[in-house]
Formats: structure tokens, C-alpha cells, sequence
């Protein structure tokens, strides 16, 4: 399978989780380390399938596999930092500029080399995405946390030229299973002390709180994984970039979810102008994608 077949279906996973994530953080776990809790205990169950199935040896890797892992964490902290603080929509766009900066990255140290229409088409893709951000008045839509969501984007362009590097190294299975132990090891603190208001929330809601959690731990860690494979198969850069049609997804999702759940989802669709917008920079993104491909 192609790495941009692979990059596609993690959108879609993606996209799945975020929604999910969404609903947990907005009805049940306002406190987003209670996720977390479960992101760390789930993460060993992964590493232990991998190495059930496929038999992971000890690698001189493993070391800044495993830091890498621990990285990872951090970035989920802020995630859902995030999720709490805005809607999907809201500060979802703004991730893209990593498209930026990690194409500024692996021209740099990864001495990746695309065809001029490629830089031409991550460009129109992030232009597009930025578009989705806009508000009909003209104005940028920022996010109430900007320096978090800074720091989020950047400490996630490190994390995927990372990724790239070390792919490089071991195979996919192999830094898979050494990260998924590295985020159990960045969790312990987070289950030591959030535990018991995990057990208090589930007492509170009902065991569908785990439900929905297990299943959102389980999509992310398949998310991870094709992530993975998608950025060892081809330009990290591009892998990135096409990954980005997931705003896509969230866009006509949280259009439809926004008229069914709209104590959850809180995004204003009511304007036609608001739409139309949304569909050019959709457009743009389509045809973003399109001149990733053209030879």
C-alpha cells in the first residue's frame, strides 16, 4: 500500500479520535489528565501485542525510541489542554503550520529534495487550512490559548522529523514498540496522582466513560502506528502535508455533529458566507494535494 493510501485512512482514524476525545473532555473528564491516566496504562498493551507478534529484539535505539515515546506525552498533555479550552474547529487549522515548519525541517536535516510543485502544493495546502480559520468579518479566528497552541505545534514538528530520523535506524514495529513503552513511562506520575479522580468520574458516569476512553486509546494508538508507516514509506514532508485533508473531515463533520450535538460541538455554521469560505479553502486544499502528485 502507498504511504498516501496509509496517510489517508490515518485521517480518517484521526479525525475519529479527535471527535471522541472532544465528547469525553466536554461531558464526562473535564479534567483531561483522567484521559491521560488511561493514554499511559493503555500504552503497554500495544508494546505487548508488537512484541507477542512480532518479536521486537534489543536495540541500541531503543534509548531515544523510548525519549521520543516520553516526548510524545508531552504533546498529548497540551492536546487536550486544548481540547478543553476551544472547539475542534477553532484551533485545529492552526496545527498545519507545522506543515511549515517541518518542511523547513527536513529540507534542513533530513536533506529531503521535492519537486518545485510539491513546495508549491504544501503551500496552497496550509493556505487553505489558514482559510478555515478565518471568520466571516475578515478576521483571524485565533485561539484563546495561542502560546500553547505554539508551543503544541512546534513540539509536534519536532516530534514527526524525529519520528522520520529514527525510521531511518529501526523499522516501524520497532520504534512503535519502544515509544509506546516511553509514553507508559512519561505517564506514571500523571497515574499516580490522577487515579482516583479517574474512579471518582467513572463512579460519577458510568462505566461508558472508560468505554469511549478504550476506544479512543485504541483508534490513536492505530493512528500512531500508520503514522508511522505512512512517514517510512515516503517524503515526511509530503506525508505530513497530505495528512492535513483531515480538516477536511473535521470541517464536514463538525458540520453535520454541530447540528446534532450542539451542547457538545459549538461551531457556527449559520452563515452562508461562513460556508461558502470553508468550501474554498477546501478547494485549496484539494488542489494542494493535487500538485503533491503532479510529476
Amino acid at each position: 500500500m502507498t504511504w498516501y493510501a496509509i496517510s489517508l485512512i490515518q485521517s480518517f482514524v484521526a479525525v475519529t479520535v479527535l471527535f471522541i476525545d472532544k465528547i469525553i473532555v466536554s461531558k464526562w473528564t473535564k479534567n483531561p489528565y483522567q484521559s491521560l491516566t488511561i493514554t499511559g496504562v493503555f500504552s503497554l498493551i500495544p508494546a505487548l501485542i508488537v512484541y507477542l507478534i512480532k518479536g521486537i529484539d534489543v536495540s541500541i535505539y531503543a534509548i531515544p525510541c523510548i525519549l521520543l515515546g516520553m516526548f510524545y506525552m508531552g504533546t498529548f498533555i497540551l492536546y487536550f489542554k486544548l481540547m478543553q479550552k476551544d472547539d475542534v474547529s477553532k484551533f485545529t487549522p492552526f496545527t498545519v503550520v507545522s506543515n511549515i515548519f517541518i518542511l523547513i525541517l527536513a529540507v534542513i536535516l533530513l536533506k529531503e529534495n521535492l519537486r518545485f510543485l510539491q513546495y508549491i502544493g504544501i503551500i496552497v495546502i496550509t493556505l487553505g487550512a489558514l482559510l478555515l480559520s478565518i471568520e466571516n468579518k475578515g478576521k483571524l479566528k485565533w485561539s484563546s490559548s495561542i502560546k500553547l497552541l505554539l508551543v503544541y505545534v512546534i513540539m509536534l514538528s519536532f516530534s514527526v522529523i524525529a519520528n522520520k530520523y529514527l525510521l531511518g535506524l529501526v523499522d516501524y514495529w520497532t520504534l512503535f514498540f519502544y515509544e509506546s513503552i516511553g509514553i507508559f513511562i512519561a505517564s506514571l506520575p500523571i497515574i499516580f496522582y490522577n487515579f482516583k479522580g479517574l474512579l471518582k468520574t467513572i463512579s460519577e458516569h458510568g462505566k461508558k466513560v472508560v468505554g469511549f476512553i478504550l476506544i479512543s486509546e485504541t483508534l490513536a494508538m492505530i493512528s500512531l502506528l500508520l503514522l508511522l508507516v505512512a512517514a517510512s514509506l515516503g517524503p515526511v514532508s509530503l506525508v505530513n502535508a497530505f495528512g492535513s485533508l483531515k480538516l477536511i473531515i473535521i470541517f464536514i463533520a463538525s458540520l453535520i455533529l454541530s447540528f446534532l450535538f450542539p451542547q457538545i460541538l459549538k461551531e457556527d455554521y449559520s452563515n452562508k458566507k461562513i460556508i461558502i469560505q470553508k468550501m474554498v479553502a477546501t478547494i485549496l486544499m484539494v488542489i494542494g494535494s493535487f500538485l503533491i502528485f503532479i510529476k
